[in-house]
């Protein structure tokens, strides 16, 4: 489950962590988020994202659907607190054999306004290998996030496993990191902004360290798009980024990466897991950070 607030960077950062102290303390939370971007127009996004356990379930009909096909690795839910009837899910899928994404892809054509649309960028992410194993050839798509105003889907989140695997339904066992085939497979895709971003991901990974996490693409009913190259374990995550993200389009995004830097330095009981690195069907770049408490 997951909760976001639009707020300014500087001292509400720790505001906000202060609003959820008790769910800190009480350990329900998995990771503290934030989102930064290189648009100064762009108000920086804090979220909390609370543990399966103390997330709600929540019905919806294509979570009927994936539960009937037995595909629901677990699932979280949480209402938008303006619009009690606009909430978000996130559902974590398995036995993603290929008659079971081809069902769902056909359910999510029949039933959103969007999915046509994206399919064709959908269905060739979904190919990225996660396994050997025959007959899983669009398992790469292990992770489905919507937003819905009641049953209507408005926004579609999708998620890609950036690593290999012997049994794509236990992903924490005889992991292989395959870091320069889906690099190379995002960049020879015909999405721009996975052009971009590889290059860029390149560059990270070797000034900071870590390995790939995921990939993810996010859509939309009014066509916007956004594309993200997730990094896990980075070792030297802000100097690494600042070198890197060096140009002159960079120049508000390296002012708040510089702002985390000296915040996550004077709070050790937070530390960054992972980053993703994004940008946007106009061409901006942001950088959503995960953080742990100790």
């Amino acid at each position: 489950m997951t909760y976001a607030e639009n707020l300014n960077l500087g001292e509400t950062f720790d505001d906000f962590i202060a609003q959820h102290s008790q769910a800190f303390a009480l350990k329900q939370v998995d990771y503290l988020g934030i989102n930064i971007s290189s648009d100064s127009n762009s108000k920086s996004i804090f979220k909390i994202y609370y543990n399966n356990k103390f997330s709600r379930n929540g019905y919806h009909p294509l979570i009927e659907f994936l539960q009937e096909r037995d595909m629901v690795r677990y699932v979280t839910m949480v209402h938008d607190k303006k619009n009690y009837h606009r909430s978000r899910y996130d559902v974590g899928l398995k036995n993603r054999t290929n008659e079971n994404m081809e069902a769902v892809f056909e359910w999510l054509s029949n039933n959103t306004k969007m999915f046509s649309q994206y399919y064709p960028e959908i269905e060739m992410l979904s190919h990225m290998k996660v396994t050997e194993k025959d007959g899983y050839e669009y398992s790469g798509l292990y992770f489905l996030g919507f937003i819905s105003e009641g049953d209507e889907i408005s926004l579609l989140k999708t998620h890609y496993f950036n690593r290999l695997c012997d049994d794509p339904d236990v992903l924490h066992k005889n992991i292989q990191y395959a870091d320069e085939y889906y690099l190379s497979f995002l960049n020879g895709s015909e999405i721009e902004s996975f052009k971009n971003l590889t290059k860029i991901t390149k560059e990270l990974l070797k000034y900071c360290g870590g390995h790939l996490w995921m990939t993810g693409a996010d859509f939309d009913l009014e066509c916007h798009r956004k594309y993200k190259i997730y990094v896990k374990n980075p070792e030297i995550i802000y100097e690494g980024l600042l070198h890197v993200l060096n140009g002159k389009q960079y120049i508000y995004l390296q002012r708040q990466l510089k702002f985390l830097m000296d915040w996550n330095r004077a709070h050790h009981e937070f530390y960054c897991e992972g980053f993703a690195v994004c940008e946007d069907e106009i061409g901006d770049v942001s950088i959503n950070f995960y953080f742990r408490n100790k």
